[in-house]
């Protein structure tokens, strides 16, 4: 229970950070659009995008999700996000967050599985 509310308080978080609320615009602009992943520097902000879907990972294995299950709701978040952003007027999307942000799901998954197995060894 306690697992599934996390997933649920991750996910507002994610509501409220990922999506462009203030500044969203009703036409897209693909102006700035990043298509080649890390073409643009952006230490701070790479960091944050990988670390943020760390989460996501594992509360994936805590709930019993399978790997691809996790993979496939963390893209397909990372995704909406990403299109989103074309109709913002202050943020725009990127290749790089799309990956940065799968990866760290898969960091999740793996530190999951890592301390559950260390867990089991006792």
């Amino acid at each position: 229970m306690i697992i599934r509310l996390a997933f649920v308080a991750w996910l507002c978080v994610w509501l409220l950070i990922g999506v462009p609320w203030r500044s969203f615009q009703s036409t897209p602009s693909f102006r700035f659009v990043e298509l080649v992943p890390f073409a643009i520097k952006g230490t701070q902000t790479q960091v944050l995008n990988l670390l943020a879907f760390v989460p996501l990972g594992i509360l994936g294995v805590r709930l019993g999700w399978r790997p691809g299950k996790i993979l496939l709701v963390a893209a397909g978040l990372s995704g909406v996000t990403e299109v989103l952003q074309l109709f913002s007027t202050t943020r725009f999307p990127s290749t790089t967050d799309f990956i940065l942000n799968t990866a760290g799901a898969i960091i999740g998954m793996t530190i999951a599985n890592y301390l559950i197995t260390r867990w089991r060894r006792g």
